[in-house]
């Protein structure tokens, strides 16, 4: 039964089917608007709005999302995209995918255990090996590793996917880690000039910013202090946008993951309360 449990894909993963009722469940109960047009409604009517609005955003720079996007997009929206500077530029995975990633690529090719896999994740994530510049025996040439640079959006997917008004786009730091307890150094190189970073690949001026994780623990007043001098809108699952400059009311970020469609309409009527 360990072993079984091991070799089980992470509940952060939520297939295309399970994202499909999702989908069909928040078009029935919402209204549903991209963020910009959410934002608008906000600074328009604020806590005068009479109607349930909702917006759809994927975190952690996925190319996954690309599958969904036919289906989100027509509904009449564009969701938002928040990427992180490490896959998108340096091509390097972000470290709380390992499992998941491991595990789905066994899954799927059956081919090597999950130690080996961990192991070789452990290395590119502690050597950058992924990064363009390193050698070719420890790039392409490793099936493994090819398959996580392609787990990740690239950036003329990005590039096209906005040059056709079909997602939005904000940043997500650049690795993911949890800022609380980092020194404002680091802190400011993962969020701001991960952000800037984007930004010029993308030649862009972005004013969306999430934090990783949501928690408030995962998080600092340098963190606080440092996304408020990144990007115009910071999000978070602890609260979404409170009483932002402009903004007349409040954005509540709910994290979805692998949920049942009764156990989503459970989830988002208990947080509506927060």
């Amino acid at each position: 039964e360990d072993l079984k449990s091991d070799y089980r894909i992470p509940n952060i993963f939520t297939s295309r089917e399970k994202f499909l009722l999702h989908l069909k469940f928040y078009a029935n109960e919402f209204e549903l608007v991209s963020m910009s047009d959410g934002l608008k409604l906000l600074q328009e009517q604020g806590k005068r709005l009479t109607k349930r609005y909702l917006v759809i955003s994927f975190d952690d720079s996925f190319d996954s999302a690309k599958e969904v996007l036919p289906d989100i997009n027509a509904l009449g929206i564009e969701p938002t995209f928040f990427v992180n500077s490490d896959p998108l530029i340096d091509s390097k995975p972000l470290h709380n995918h390992q499992e998941l990633i491991c595990v789905h690529y066994s899954a799927s090719y059956k081919s090597l255990n999950l130690k080996t896999l961990r192991d070789k994740y452990h290395y590119m994530l502690q050597n950058d090996c992924l990064n363009s510049s390193s050698n070719n025996i420890t790039t392409n040439q490793d099936e493994f590793m090819d398959y996580v640079t392609k787990t990740y959006l690239n950036k003329d997917a990005i590039k096209q996917m906005l040059h056709e008004n079909r997602i939005e786009i904000g940043t997500h730091t650049s690795c993911h880690s949890q800022l609380s307890g980092l020194d404002y150094e680091t802190q400011y190189e993962i969020i701001y000039e991960a952000h800037k970073k984007i930004e010029a690949l993308l030649n862009l001026h972005i004013l969306y910013f999430s934090f990783p994780f949501g928690s408030l623990k995962t998080r600092d007043y340098c963190s606080e202090y440092i996304a408020s001098k990144t990007a115009k809108y910071i999000f978070s699952c602890n609260g979404g946008i409170n009483q932002t400059s402009g903004i007349n009311g409040a954005i509540l970020r709910i994290g979805i993951h692998n949920e049942t469609v009764p156990a989503l309409r459970s989830l988002l009527a208990r947080q509506r309360t927060r």
